[in-house]
């Protein structure tokens, strides 16, 4: 049997944990994890994968960062900083220790 853990944002206030069941094809609900409104883009750190990122995709726009537990729901937020903009809908963790925020209109680099 294999499982996979699987991780969704979306147009919330929560990002929610499911655990996929190759073998019997299942899908479960495992957590919901509270977080700010909209966390409509998640990604891992590059290097360390217990640290996830969310933006916020809202007027206010922001970046989130959580530790991933071993059950795959997620830590209070350790950290949240403005995305400098409406709408934030792209981030991607460097290599440096970044986050590139993408808003529709302007990029940033945290």
């Amino acid at each position: 049997m294999v499982n996979f853990t699987i991780l969704a944002g979306g147009y919330s206030t929560f990002i929610a944990t499911y655990l996929f069941n190759s073998d019997a094809g299942t899908l479960s609900l495992v957590s919901q994890s509270t977080t700010g409104q909209n966390p409509s883009w998640i990604d891992l750190h590059p290097t360390n994968k217990s640290i996830l990122y969310a933006t916020n995709e809202n007027t206010d726009g922001a970046l989130q960062s959580f530790f991933v537990k071993q059950d795959g729901s997620l830590t209070p937020a350790l950290g949240q900083t403005s995305s400098g903009g409406n709408g934030p809908a792209f981030a991607v963790p460097l290599s440096t220790g970044e986050v590139a925020v993408m808003n529709p209109r302007i990029g940033r680099t945290y």
